[in-house]
C-alpha cells in the first residue's frame, strides 16, 4: 500500500518510515502539510498516516483533502481531537509514543477494509454492452448476478458529446445519466466503462482529470449523486445504489 506520512519530527519520521517500508508498504514521507500536499500531487496515497497538530496546520485538515483512509498520531490530542477524527472516518487514532508494531497492525486493518471495500468495474472491451457474470463473496456463500457493461472512448470534447448518448444507453436514472455527462465533460480525450446489474451500477473514468483544482466544482456534483466515489489523478470510480 502506498501510504503518505506525515510527521514533523525526523527521529519519528524516519524510524515510521523505515518500520513500513520493511513491513512492505511504499511510503512517501512529509514533514508538513505543504510538503505532504506536494507529495500528493505527484503520486496519490492509498492512505495517510498523519501527526494530527503540525506546523503549518492540522492533520485533519488533510485527511479532509485527500479522502482516503487515515491513521492518526498525536502527543497532545485533547477528546474532541479524538472524536472529530473518529467522525470524519479515521481508522486508529494514537497517543504519542506509539510503537511501530501498533501502526503497522492499524494499516493492516486499514488494507483489509479498503480491499474488501474497493469498487471494481468489469472492462468489456470497446464496443456494444455485454452480459457479464460477477459472483461476490457473502455470509452463505457466493452471490451470482448479471452484469451489463459498457465502454465508450473519445479523443475530443465533440466526440464525447456525439458518444454520450452510447454510454447514457447503460442508465436507468436522471443521476446515473448525469454522472456519465459529468465523467465525459471532465477530460478532452479519455475512455468510460459503465457497469449495471440490478441493485447497483458504477462508472469507472479512464482518463487524466485534476479533481483538486481544474474540475472541483464537477466532482462536487458527481459526489452529490453518487454514493461512493473514489478520485485519482487518471481517473474515477463512481457507484450508486439500485436498490
Amino acid at each position: 500500500m502506498r501510504v503518505l506520512l506525515v510527521e514533523d519530527e525526523p527521529a519519528i519520521r524516519t524510524a515510521v518510515s523505515r518500520g513500513l517500508t520493511q513491513a512492505g508498504h511504499q511510503v512517501d514521507s512529509a514533514s508538513s502539510l505543504m510538503e505532504a500536499r506536494a507529495l500528493a500531487a505527484k503520486s496519490a496515497p492509498e492512505a495517510l498516516l498523519s501527526d494530527l497538530k503540525l506546523p503549518d496546520g492540522s492533520g485533519l485538515d488533510l485527511a479532509g483533502e485527500l479522502r482516503v483512509p487515515f491513521v492518526l498520531m498525536s502527543g497532545y490530542a485533547t477528546f474532541d481531537d479524538a472524536v472529530q477524527a473518529m467522525r470524519m472516518g479515521c481508522v486508529d487514532f494514537f497517543t504519542k509514543p506509539v510503537a511501530i508494531k501498533d501502526l503497522r497492525r492499524a494499516l493492516d486493518r486499514l488494507l483489509h477494509r479498503t480491499r474488501s471495500e474497493t469498487l471494481q468495474a468489469v472492462d468489456p472491451g470497446e464496443g456494444a454492452g455485454t452480459t457479464l457474470r460477477l459472483a461476490n463473496p457473502a455470509a452463505a456463500g457466493l452471490v451470482v448476478q448479471d452484469c451489463q457493461a459498457r465502454a465508450v472512448r473519445w479523443s475530443d470534447p465533440g466526440e464525447a458529446q456525439r458518444r454520450f448518448a452510447e454510454a447514457a444507453e447503460a442508465t436507468s436514472s436522471p443521476a446515473e445519466r448525469q454522472i456519465v455527462a459529468e465523467l465525459m465533460q471532465s477530460a478532452a480525450t479519455g475512455r468510460l466503462v459503465v457497469n449495471a446489474a440490478t441493485d447497483w451500477w458504477v462508472a469507472w473514468l479512464e482518463a487524466g482529470v485534476d479533481w483538486q483544482e481544474t474540475e472541483a466544482e464537477r466532482r462536487q456534483v458527481i459526489e452529490d449523486l453518487g454514493e461512493r466515489c473514489v478520485w485519482r489523478g487518471d481517473g474515477a470510480l463512481v457507484e450508486v445504489s439500485r436498490d
